[in-house]
């Protein structure tokens, strides 16, 4: 419908120009020699208000050698608002002829010169333009008019012409604007004419045309001829469709051949080079197209495409414009750089590499083909996996593939994969890798994967991970279940041993910017704390229990990635212990006469709830609780173990010091509030070294 539209438009386009220049002609051709050139003005603007209805201006007439020139034409539309506005003017018309033609009137124009012509092409609320309003106006009168002369046209010419097209129907829309152009028409016969010498500036910098077509008006209307086509954009072509087809050509210069324009079809041959959206590489393809008008539909046949290093064949594509969508495919010959098919496939997730050869077909419901992948690894700030070498067959949309070997974080894998429906669209993967460590895995920050993430299916699956090394931490058996789709990876049922405890919990990988964010949720039971290894020594072997909680954190996964770490955690250690360490020497150094119970204290229970901030603990909350002492701390440690405005309260009961000489208790008696002596502290500076306590006044 649409392109049937545009074909209408040209015709009538056609069809008005030349019923306008013939009737000037051969108003002008009869009086050229017997009237002064004002009386001449006056007729041809009596005859032509007369012919086309509608009210015309002339500024000047005058006689040269080059024929009769007239300046300043303006033919003015009907609105029905009985508003005059401008339906064609021109700078300067000069026609020329054959004198000897006026003596047996048959005039026989040698040329009709336009300058400066402007054409106004408005279309009404019903869709219908004033020019075919025009057109059907002229229809009624030209079966009313006689006369035995006869107007013979050899040539027009059109210098720094414009045409435009104003508020045309949705189905044209993208037609609006103004077209600059310069042309030659050469008239052949009363059934053909030839368009030589043209160059069509587009609208809104979309390129230009250079058409030399041949055009038969008897019949059927067909033009043949070819178009250079300079910087021609094709974003605004894409929006005729109804849907956004999703192809990445945009600005194409090159060369139609054996072009044929019909009321049925539009094709041609074409060679040419297209830049692609998103990216600086250029595609350069040669072969055929077919535009089916009745069915709305683009073939493609026989093309031969090349990007950078990588080429295709491709023997047959089939789109619908009405649809904005690929109907089949046949693709042979491939020889593909990923990086390069991204250019082509904007799904394709950014910062895969590799490549693959083969073929690969649609026939509008499955894909069938042989792909062998060499050296696929895909990389954001870190190479997630790397080194897969196989050769995947799709036999309609089913795929199974099993154990292949893979690098994933530089470690030896292996992945299965498998179609689960028959519309390739849910996938199902198995990862299995014997040891991953996480402290080998280098980031570069420098790296730029060109665009976003983006999963275009659905994934589910399983990993499994034997030994998982993140600084001194082994976790074993990890597992989890994935889905993954679009620029979201989700982990379900996440499972691990550590510590002679567990941890569980679920995640969410967010691919949507260029440092993945990662979302986590845990569960931690049964962790066995006097075995993890502290980086400061006077820490290790001084803390002691087990430790169930929970943790809720976010990060980047970039360089540094625990500094962008934020989240809480909350805890509960049973059986917990402290001996020795700097916190207790600073408590002893205020409270010698609790030398030997400090030194060395058992907890029924600890709490903790701290939140973290990259390299900040804010300690919400820390108690030590037993039936006879509670140590209680907030504040803020940082990864270095300085602590920042850390208030502590130390609290026991007569109990806890039933065995002190009466003199010594004595000492805390003002600390006494209800049956609780109740001591503060401050703490700023690393937490090991007694110095940076003090005790506060009560």
């Amino acid at each position: 419908m649409m392109i049937k539209k545009i074909t209408k438009l040209t015709r009538i386009a056609i069809i008005s120009f030349i019923v306008l220049v013939a009737f000037i002609a051969a108003s002008v051709s009869l009086i050229y020699y017997f009237y002064p050139e004002e009386s001449v003005k006056q007729i041809i603007k009596s005859r032509a208000e007369t012919l086309l209805d509608r009210k015309i201006e002339i500024g000047s007439l005058n006689y040269s050698l080059k024929g009769i020139v007239i300046h300043d034409v303006i033919i003015y539309d009907k609105t029905a608002d009985n508003i005059e506005s401008v339906l064609v003017k021109s700078d300067e018309v000069v026609i020329t002829f054959s004198i000897l033609s006026i003596i047996n009137r048959d005039f026989k124009l040698r040329t009709i010169y336009f300058k400066g012509l402007e054409l106004n092409c408005v279309f009404d609320n019903n869709g219908i333009s004033n020019i075919e309003h025009l057109i059907s106006e002229l229809k009624l009168k030209s079966g009313n008019t006689t006369g035995e002369s006869s107007v013979q046209l050899a040539e027009v010419i059109l210098d720094e012409c414009r045409i435009k097209i104003i508020n045309p129907p949705v189905i044209v829309k993208p037609l609006e604007g103004e077209y600059h152009f310069t042309s030659t028409i050469l008239f052949n016969d009363n059934s053909t004419f030839s368009v030589i010498d043209t160059k069509v500036i587009l609208p809104q910098n979309r390129g230009i045309l250079y058409p030399e077509l041949k055009v038969e008006t008897a019949g059927k209307f067909i033009a043949r001829g070819e178009v250079k086509l300079e910087n021609a954009s094709l974003l605004w072509v894409y929006k005729f469709a109804d849907n956004d087809p999703g192809l990445p050509f945009d600005v194409i210069n090159g060369q139609i051949n054996n072009l044929e324009i019909n009321e049925n079809h539009i094709k041609g041959d074409a060679v040419a080079t297209s830049t692609l959206k998103k990216t600086k590489s250029i595609l350069s393809a040669n072969g055929s197209c077919i535009v089916d008008i009745n069915k709305y539909t683009v073939l493609l046949k026989d093309i031969k495409g090349r990007i950078n290093t990588s080429s295709v064949t491709v023997d047959d594509m089939l789109i619908s414009t009405e649809e904005g969508a690929i109907k089949r495919f046949s693709f042979t010959n491939i020889s593909f750089q990923l990086s390069d098919l991204k250019s082509l496939l904007d799904d394709l997730p950014a910062g895969l590499y590799g490549s693959a050869k083969g073929s690969l077909s649609f026939d509008g419901n499955s894909y069938s083909g042989k792909i062998d992948g060499s050296g696929i690894g895909f990389k954001t700030t870190t190479e997630i996996f790397s080194n897969l070498s196989t050769t995947i067959d799709i036999n309609k949309n089913i795929i199974r593939k099993e154990n292949v070997p893979v690098k994933i974080f530089g470690s030896d894998s292996t992945v299965s994969i498998a179609t689960t429906d028959n519309k390739f669209k849910n996938f199902y993967i198995s990862i299995n890798s014997g040891k991953i460590n996480i402290n080998d895995i280098k980031f570069d920050e420098n790296f730029k994967t060109g665009g976003k993430t983006d999963i275009p299916v659905n994934i589910t699956g399983k990993i499994n991970v034997s030994e998982l090394i993140y600084d001194d931490l082994i976790f074993s058996n990890t597992r989890a279940n994935i889905t993954a789709s679009g620029n979201t990876i989700k982990i379900n049922n996440a499972a691990t041993s550590i510590l002679s405890g567990s941890v569980n919990g679920t995640g969410i990988i967010d691919f949507s910017d260029s440092n993945p964010a990662v979302q986590a949720s845990l569960g931690f039971n049964n962790i066995k704390i006097h075995d993890i290894k502290f980086k400061n020594e006077k820490l290790n072997k001084r803390l002691f229990g087990f430790a169930d909680g929970t943790v809720n954190l976010g990060l980047l996964i970039k360089p540094n990635a625990a500094e962008t770490i934020k989240g809480n955690m909350t805890f509960t250690v049973t059986k917990g212990k402290v001996v020795d360490t700097g916190v207790q020497d600073g408590l002893i150094v205020f409270l010698s006469e609790l030398r030997y119970k400090l030194k060395d204290l058992e907890f029924n229970k600890i709490y903790g709830n701290i939140n973290i901030n990259g390299s900040n603990f804010n300690i919400n909350s820390f108690i030590f609780n037993s039936e006879d002492i509670r140590l209680t701390m907030s504040g803020r440690i940082n990864k270095e173990l300085s602590a920042e405005n850390v208030n502590m309260k130390l609290e026991f009961n007569n109990h806890f010091i039933k065995d002190l000489p009466r003199p010594a208790m004595t000492v805390f008696n003002k600390y006494l509030s209800g049956k609780w002596y109740v001591i503060p502290f401050s703490l700023n500076g690393n937490i090991t070294e007694s110095k940076n306590m003090k005790m506060l006044d009560n």
